[in-house]
């Protein structure tokens, strides 16, 4: 028979009892007994397998008080039917005969404790005990919940993540990885386990040496317990492939010692290339900024000296009058004067001194007045000397020799005299600015015929089938380094100090030299002292040189 009572004392600890007894009597003693022990009881009594396993199922208990001899029922048998359905309740075993080794068997087989019905007065204590462990179980079993509930959590969330995390043991092992980084690395996840994050995949520096253990960044902050952040760095992926990352380590201490650490990292391939796009779009923009400041400064320089090539003509014209005088008053001397006569001499130098000031002056006229193309005959020996005199004196300053290497026989060409004339001049200027401590500038002229020249030389190839006049203008000079002849010609380079130059002198050597369908090409070493050749080569059949002038 089945009994469900409750007390009503309210001031009582409750309890919920399920007693397994085939006496009411006998269950009855029991309650009462608990109930003398400060507790509120709402209890049940069953006595068969099949009610047991009901109140089980309908209701909670906190206790189970067990005989361990029933007609239908036993306490072993009970103790089987709690574990079969995987609830924590204590029970204990209550009986009136009951061996030492029969009570063992019930411990052993999953009973709390065992109190013989003669010793009733040690229920209640041990009831207290019993419920004071299984809240305590409760407790325990709540918290792995929840501890594992929050791996699960904290593993999800590793797994969602998009940048790479690691997990170290003390030892420097890796003791778990998440997905991103496995894949970042080129491994499946389980493949690093147990592998050391150093020698696997962070034993190179970016700029490919390799380095210690010790000297790692990662492994110095968890030896001095300090979170680091590195903005740049490299990881080797399974393949052998850099990949650039930036990383941050933290060590985990737990009661004030060292236990592993966690190392988060993010893929900054995108991140570098947008960098060096950003480097190399400034450094352009420097650059541009640059050419525009030299460009506006050379423009500056252009503009005085055009207004110079002004002024030179003027007093030119100015100086011409009082050496036609000059000229007329000498020679009149000279005619009424013997010329055995010291006077004579001495004034033989001066007319002379004025024919070569006049020539100078022709010169300076025709250099500076500005006109449209004159396709004319010219022999290029002729032209060199008339540029040479021109800046004789001060290649003659500088102590610059002059050294003519001219074929004998050398074919006119049709060219514009003036042109022709610039040109030279700016390559003898150039070439006595190479050249501040003196020097050798060797001019040559000889005629090159069909075929193809050496490539090695690095000048430009002569068409074949075609006959060109060779003008070289060599010097000894400083010369110009490789990297940068290349770009000596474009306009408004220059390297010389601000003020003294408006790169437009090779410029202009290029453009005349087109214009006459030629070929212009400069040669050097960048070794100071063996300088740099200027090779033109201007076309002497059909008239290809005159074609860009008509």
């Amino acid at each position: 028979m089945d009994v469900d009572n409750r007390t009503a004392d309210v001031a009582a600890k409750p309890l919920r009892l399920l007693v397994v007894e085939d006496l009411p009597q006998d269950a009855e003693i029991v309650v009462r007994e608990i109930r003398r022990g400060g507790f509120d009881v709402t209890w049940k009594r069953v006595e068969t397998a099949e009610a047991m396993r009901t109140a089980l199922r309908e209701k909670t208990w906190d206790i189970i008080v067990c005989d361990y001899q029933m007609p239908k029922f036993n306490g072993l048998a009970a103790i089987a039917l709690l574990k079969e359905t995987g609830i924590d309740i204590p029970m204990i075993i209550v009986s009136g005969a009951i061996g030492e080794e029969t009570a063992a068997d019930c411990m052993r087989y999953g009973a709390h404790d065992y109190i013989m019905k003669g010793n009733l007065p040690r229920l209640v204590p041990a009831i207290e005990r019993e419920l004071m462990d299984a809240e305590s179980r409760r407790e325990r079993k709540r918290y792995e919940n929840e501890i594992k509930e929050l791996g699960l959590r904290n593993q999800r969330i590793l797994n969602a993540a998009g940048d790479g995390i690691y997990g170290l043991n003390s030892g420097g092992q890796i003791a778990f990885i998440n997905p991103a980084a496995a894949k970042m690395l080129g491994y499946d996840n389980q493949e690093l386990i147990g592998k050391g994050s150093h020698d696997t995949f962070h034993h190179t520096r970016s700029d490919g040496s390799a380095f210690k253990g010790e000297d790692c960044p990662i492994y110095k902050s968890f030896k001095n317990g300090i979170a680091h952040y590195q903005d740049s760095d490299i990881f080797i992926r399974k393949d052998g492939t850099a990949i650039p990352i930036e990383y941050t380590s933290s060590p985990i201490v737990e009661s004030g010692k060292m236990i592993g650490g966690v190392v988060s990292f993010r893929d900054i391939t995108e991140r570098k290339r947008v960098e060096e796009e950003i480097k190399k779009y400034s450094a352009e923009l420097t650059e541009k900024n640059e050419e525009l400041r030299a460009m506006a400064q050379q423009l500056w320089q252009a503009a005085k000296l055009a207004t110079m090539g002004e002024l030179s003509a003027s007093i030119a014209h100015e100086l011409n009058n009082p050496l036609a005088t000059i000229s007329m008053r000498t020679e009149s001397l000279l005619t009424k004067t013997q010329q055995d006569s010291p006077m004579w001499r001495e004034m033989k130098i001066i007319e002379q001194e004025v024919e070569r000031m006049a020539t100078l002056i022709a010169n300076l006229l025709q250099f500076s007045r500005r006109s449209q193309p004159q396709k004319s005959t010219v022999d290029i020996r002729e032209e060199i000397e008339k540029a040479l005199e021109l800046i004789y004196y001060h290649l003659r300053k500088r102590s610059i020799v002059i050294w003519r290497e001219f074929a004998k026989e050398a074919p006119c060409i049709h060219a514009d005299r003036q042109q022709l004339r610039q040109l030279f001049l700016n390559l003898f200027t150039n070439a006595s600015d190479a050249m501040p401590r003196g020097g050798t500038l060797t001019v040559r002229v000889y005629t090159q015929g069909s075929g193809v020249r050496d490539q090695e030389t690095g000048v430009t190839p002569i068409p074949k089938g075609e006959a060109f006049v060779i003008i070289e203008v060599a010097d000894t000079g400083t010369g110009i380094p490789p990297e940068i002849l290349p770009k000596v010609t474009d306009p408004f380079y220059t390297t010389k100090p601000e003020g003294e130059g408006t790169g437009l002198g090779l410029a202009i050597c290029r453009r005349i030299v087109q214009e006459h369908n030629g070929t212009f090409d400069l040669t050097s070493e960048g070794i100071p002292g063996k300088g740099t050749t200027a090779r033109i080569s201007l076309p002497v059949t059909n008239g290809m040189n005159a074609a860009e002038l008509k």
